[in-house]
C-alpha cells in the first residue's frame, strides 16, 4: 500500500502542478518511480509538462531505460527540471550530460538521439496541445491508489486455503507452520 500511495504523489506532481506542494522535493523512492514509469502513458503535446529525462515519453520508455550509462552522467537537478520542450530546443538536452563518455555511453547517446528524433518526427505531435498523462490500469486513464495497489499483485497466484489457515482460532505459530507447509 505504501508504494501505491507514494505513486500517487508522483501522479499528482505530473498531472496537477497547481497544488501548493508541487514545487517541493518529494522523494517517492525508486519502487514508486518504477511503478509510475511503467503504468503511465504519455501523450506528448507541447512538451511543457513532460520531463525529458524521467518521464516515459519516448515510445513508452524514459531516457534511463534507453540509455542507463548516459543517464548516470546527467545531474539529478537537470533530470528533475529539463522538460521535453526545453530539451528539444536546439537539442539542449545534450548539454545536461557531464563527464567523460565511455564507449557504452557513446553508443547509448546515439541510440537516444535517434529515438528522440524518431518520436519528435511523428505527425501526431501537436505543439499547441497540452501534454496528457494516462494511467494504464483504469478505464478513464486517471490514477487511483486502488488500481496501483491491485496492479502490484498482477501475476500472483492466490491460494484458496489461505482463509482456512489465517482465520482459524489456532495459535499464530501453528498457523504460520501450516502456511509454510502449504
Amino acid at each position: 500500500m505504501n508504494v501505491a500511495l507514494r505513486t500517487r504523489w508522483a501522479w499528482l506532481a505530473r498531472v496537477d502542478p497547481s497544488k501548493p506542494w508541487s514545487g517541493l522535493e518529494v522523494n517517492i523512492g525508486p519502487d514508486a518511480k518504477a511503478l509510475f514509469n511503467t503504468s503511465v502513458r504519455v501523450e506528448l503535446g507541447n512538451g511543457d509538462a513532460v520531463l525529458f529525462w524521467e518521464d516515459p515519453w519516448i515510445g513508452g520508455l524514459n531516457a534511463a531505460a534507453i540509455a542507463p550509462a548516459l543517464f548516470r552522467l546527467v545531474s539529478p537537478a537537470a533530470r528533475k527540471r529539463r522538460t521535453v520542450a526545453a530539451g528539444l530546443r536546439h537539442n539542449s538536452w545534450a548539454l545536461d550530460i557531464s563527464g567523460e563518455l565511455s564507449v557504452d555511453a557513446t553508443v547509448e547517446y546515439l541510440r537516444l538521439w535517434s529515438a528522440v528524433h524518431a518520436t519528435v518526427a511523428r505527425p501526431s505531435l501537436a505543439a499547441d496541445e497540452a501534454d496528457v498523462f494516462r494511467w494504464k490500469w483504469t478505464q478513464d486513464g486517471v490514477f487511483s491508489s486502488r488500481s496501483a495497489y491491485g496492479m502490484l499483485f498482477q501475476g500472483t497466484i492466490g491460494l484458496a486455503a489461505a482463509p482456512l489457515i489465517w482465520d482459524s482460532f489456532v495459535p499464530l505459530k501453528h498457523r504460520f507452520h501450516a502456511w509454510l507447509a502449504l
